[in-house]
């Protein structure tokens, strides 16, 4: 059982670290992410695909994935941007 210490220590957290970047082509998030955000800023369709099959994401649609519970991080997630401008942020 967890002592009044350990407990803090869980609760207070650790320091995340966030990233931003564009891609106009295929890619993937490694897993391990705390929290990924996929906004289409172009004119065609791009997609993401969260290891359960793949998403059309439509021009100015935005998807967020958050892994909410303490120690959950979430799997690799592919994307494809060809044709399009993604906005991908990241939460490690």
């Amino acid at each position: 059982m967890a002592n009044g210490n350990d407990l803090y220590a869980i609760q207070k957290g650790n320091e995340r670290v966030p990233g931003a970047f564009r891609s106009s082509a295929g890619g993937s998030i490694p897993k391990g992410a705390r929290s990924v955000s996929f906004a289409n800023m172009g004119a065609a369709n791009g997609t993401v695909d969260f290891g359960n099959g793949s998403c059309v994401l439509k021009p100015d649609e935005v998807i967020n994935m958050d892994a909410a519970a303490i120690g959950d991080t979430l799997p690799e997630i592919e994307y494809d941007g060809s044709g399009t401008d993604l906005l991908i942020l990241t939460l490690y």
